[in-house]
């Protein structure tokens, strides 16, 4: 992408999160990040366009920590979910915590398998080293 693009689309997403502050805020963002691009429009020097273009991706970054998230926002980039196969079926996140040892739903003995299953997966099929051997 071109370093035009790059700002054009950074700029986009910055108008979007400004967007999310508060209504008496709103107006005087939008003036202030229209006059900050205006102002580095024809900047010929590549190093500081680069230093710009760094310093609206650092307002971007703050205003995504600073700003409550849209719900199907396009600029979101993330969003955790909890994906869980259980005996080949596929669990929803809030159920894969159903089998804990704090809850007491399982045995000690079960949990000790279930961890010597997980180091073993982790070593990929072999034994772990150091493990004491109670099966």
């Amino acid at each position: 992408m071109s370093h035009r693009s790059n700002v054009l689309s950074a700029y986009r997403e910055l108008v979007s999160l400004i967007h999310r502050l508060a209504p008496d805020r709103v107006q005087l963002a939008l003036q202030e990040a229209r006059a900050a691009v205006q102002a580095n429009k024809g900047e010929a020097d590549p190093v500081r366009a680069s230093d710009q273009l760094k310093e609206l991706y650092a307002r971007i970054s703050f205003l995504r920590m600073a700003t409550p998230r849209i719900p199907r926002d396009r600029f979101f980039r993330g969003g955790a979910g909890s994906f869980v196969l259980r005996d080949g079926e596929l669990v929803p996140g809030a159920a894969a915590k159903a089998s804990r040892v704090a809850d007491g739903k399982i045995s000690m003995d079960e949990a000790y398998r279930k961890h010597h299953q997980l180091l073993k997966r982790q070593h990929f099929g072999r034994e772990p080293p150091n493990v004491r051997q109670m099966f």
